[in-house]
């Protein structure tokens, strides 16, 4: 057997029953099944992002089921099951083998990642036509789980083709309450594409008839209730016996629908969660080096909780953004600004490299299709304690309806660290403008501002309040 990783750890994880097959996890979460009669194993492709893989048995025929552990603190941690076929080299989700296999069950708890199940596989029947595991329940206070109840599932194998599933499923925000959908479908030399499904939060919504010889769609819905809507797209395909399957799902989309367009917005991440303002994350390229991530944990904050963005040592380029949801300023007539207060927290930084990674803050008109640069903050000019940064925009946002994104980006480095953002502010200038406004140009390059407030002194900070009954930001750091 290969040895897999100068310093990995792998190991068998089941037999089948009559020993022919071994389930082995390399580096102890790539599944593959090892044939003893030919000497050779077979390494099973999991194309989500998990931390680790539990419950997995084997049968006798080489087919395996396990589970893939998932989420993280911000997003809450679930449970993905996985059925494959040895003889076919095929992996499905336990949702989709349920629709295939076992399509007149309906259990009490859900396997769909949208629903972020619970229930989890354990063992295989040497035949395979019986399938057990636990749902566990989640600890309404810790929010980890608790007490399980067990299952058990019988299922009829019988030989089917599997379709293919859409793919390049992108969703994006088009207008109140108006979600545009866009998807590639592949054709099939032994199947005829009928229609597609749009799933909802695992729920079907509505069904799209196909065109001949297309292979691009794009679709838009409207009425999508304000929320986070989980989106996907199964193809329905009819077999040369004139029966329809389903294929696979797509992956999942999911989209921020906010309530209302309204500016100003303002922003403390005191709730606990992105979401709640309706911001959204994106990977904006794929990086297998890089765990970062954008996310809201207390006593980041100036304070109580901030967000923040991690930095891992990696070796390769990256880019992650933070977007608000649209704001209308079709009508506003005033400078608007993005203002916000940032703090740098290196960890390890072995070559001094924190000058390879920037803060962009970007704006959109056209509902993130193109971007423009409003400001640009390389992490060596943030200090370890909070700051305020202000970026006028009025050029870009004055009559129009905008979204503004920072991204998280730069070269590889072997920094360790996270950069923590808190207060920010988009809004239209109003009332009166400060007044005796004293400059302080720093060493670093940017500048200090302070002023005299309401009772005619001037602070030392104004990071207790650090927005006036107007709305716009009463201190910052600004850059030259």
């Amino acid at each position: 057997m290969e040895e897999v990783g100068s310093n990995g750890y792998s190991y068998s994880a089941a037999i089948s029953p009559n020993g022919q097959y071994i389930l082995v996890l390399f580096n102890q979460k790539i599944p593959a099944v090892y044939s003893v009669e030919t000497g050779t194993y077979r390494k099973i492709t999991v194309g989500t992002t998990y931390s680790k893989i539990t419950g997995s048995d084997i049968d006798n025929n080489g087919n395996v089921v396990f589970n893939c552990s998932c989420g993280n603190v911000f997003a809450g941690t679930y449970t993905l099951s996985y059925w494959y076929s040895y003889s076919l080299n095929y992996l499905m989700d336990f949702s989709y083998f349920m629709k295939i296999f076992a399509p007149t069950v309906e259990p009490p708890f859900s396997f769909d990642e949208e629903n972020k199940p619970q229930a989890a596989v354990r063992h295989i029947s040497a035949d395979g036509s019986m399938i057990s595991g636990l749902n566990y329940i989640l600890n309404p206070i810790t929010g980890r789980a608790g007490s399980s109840s067990c299952w058990n599932l019988s299922i009829e194998m019988k030989d089917v083709e599997i379709p293919q599933a859409p793919s390049e499923l992108a969703a994006r925000l088009t207008g109140m309450n108006t979600v545009e959908l866009s998807w590639v479908t592949e054709p099939s030399e032994t199947l005829t594409l009928k229609e597609f499904i749009v799933y909802k939060d695992a729920v079907e919504l509505t069904r799209i008839p196909t065109e001949n010889g297309k292979t691009e769609y794009k679709q838009t819905l409207t009425d999508i209730e304000s929320g986070h809507p989980q989106f996907t797209i199964a193809s329905v395909y009819t077999m040369q016996s004139g029966e329809d399957i389903e294929s696979p799902k797509s992956d999942i989309f999911k989209i921020a629908v906010p309530e209302s367009f309204d500016m100003p917005l303002f922003e403390n991440f005191d709730t606990g969660s992105l979401e709640a303002n309706f911001w959204e994350t994106h990977l904006d390229f794929e990086n297998p080096e890089m765990f970062n991530y954008w996310g809201v944990l207390k006593y980041m904050g100036m304070l109580d909780y901030g967000s923040i963005v991690t930095y891992n040592q990696c070796s390769t380029p990256y880019s992650l953004s933070l977007f608000s949801r649209p704001i209308d300023a079709t009508e506003a007539t005033g400078h608007i600004h993005v203002s916000f207060a940032a703090a740098v927290s290196i960890d390890e930084d072995p070559d001094n490299e924190c000058n390879k990674h920037n803060l962009a803050v970007e704006v959109s008109t056209d509902y993130g299709e193109t971007w423009e640069e409003a400001g640009l903050i390389n992490l060596s000019k943030m200090s370890s304690s909070y700051n305020f940064y202000s970026f006028d925009i009025t050029e870009i946002a004055v009559g129009n309806i905008f979204i503004v994104r920072f991204r998280a980006n730069g070269e590889g480095s072997k920094m360790l660290g996270r950069l923590n953002m808190d207060n920010v502010s988009i809004a239209e200038e109003s009332g009166e403008a400060p007044k005796d406004v004293i400059v302080y140009d720093n060493p670093d390059g940017t500048r200090l501002i302070t002023w005299k407030n309401s009772n005619g002194a001037y602070e030392l900070n104004y990071m207790d309040n650090p927005y006036n009954a107007s709305g716009h930001t009463k201190a910052m750091k600004a850059v030259k």
